[in-house]
């Protein structure tokens, strides 16, 4: 495992890089509304949220495919550990840079969440995530982490995208009234991902880690009982927070796509509304 000061030093630098990156494209937008003003971007505050949700989709792309990457890369399935104590406690290079990046763009993250005003849920989430972030710095759940902190991260790289779409507060007005087809097709695909990655994968895997940490425990190998017993609590929460999510994207995506299908009254319905009342 790399020396902590070079793994503090590391996240360090991905940290500025996420903020310098949410500044510049910040500062392109304002630019750009300055050189050719338009109502898209007008207000200062859309260029704000569209810079961040820009920061968000790229940083979580990126941990989407560092996981796609290593769960793809010739012999992985054959290096999965045999054991229950090596496959929490296997060392994994590329999986302690991806966890050095999850640490550090969740830190950015939950600053984001706070100054937004995001809601609890999302604080709860951030927070559960930097410890288990902290965790796998060193030496603990690299085999596991893979998914959780890399491929699950592939239906968020969608959300942080449908986001801007969002006029009810969290996105830009102006984006979910000029691109309502756009909108439809990311939501679309965001919750294909959602659904294969978070619904349907999620359990499998947080079943076996579940049972990999728990036989760690019985065989008295754990390093720390406290951060084993952390940890499946915080599966346990994100597991939970999964499924209430899925009944918020459901009852969501039922208003979005009847408004979207439904065809806007013309003149002659306005006319008899205004008869009937």
């Amino acid at each position: 495992s790399a020396p902590l000061p070079v793994l503090a030093t590391s996240a360090a630098v991905v940290f500025a890089a996420a903020v310098v990156f949410e500044f510049g494209a910040k500062r392109l937008m304002d630019a750009s509304q300055a050189l050719a003003p338009g109502v898209l971007l007008a207000k200062a505050r859309d260029r704000s949220v569209l810079a961040r949700h820009a920061m968000d989709a790229l940083a979580l792309g990126y941990l989407g495919y560092l996981g796609a990457s290593m769960a793809s890369a010739p012999g992985f399935l054959e290096s999965i550990p045999a054991t229950a104590y090596e496959r929490v406690y296997a060392y994994s290079p590329r999986f302690q840079y991806l966890c050095v990046c999850m640490f550090a763009f969740q830190a950015k993250n939950m600053l984001d969440t706070l100054r937004w005003g995001d809601g609890p849920e999302f604080i709860m989430h951030h927070a559960i995530t930097l410890f288990v972030g902290w965790g796998g710095l060193h030496p603990f759940l690299h085999t596991y982490g893979t998914f959780f902190f890399g491929i699950s991260e592939i239906s968020t790289a969608a959300l942080a995208v449908l986001a801007a779409f969002d006029g009810g507060g969290h996105g830009v007005v102006a984006l979910e009234d000029g691109f309502p087809n756009l909108k439809v097709a990311v939501g679309c695909l965001f919750m294909v991902s959602f659904v294969a990655i978070r619904v349907v994968a999620w359990p499998f895997f947080a079943y076996h880690l579940t049972s990999d940490l728990l036989q760690v425990l019985a065989d008295g190998q754990a390093h720390s009982v406290f951060v084993c017993y952390a940890n499946l609590g915080g599966l346990l929460a994100l597991t939970l927070l999964q499924f209430y999510w899925l009944t918020e994207i459901v009852a969501r995506a039922k208003v979005e796509l009847a408004t979207f299908l439904l065809p806007a009254p013309g003149p002659a319905a306005a006319h008899d509304h205004l008869k009937s009342s």
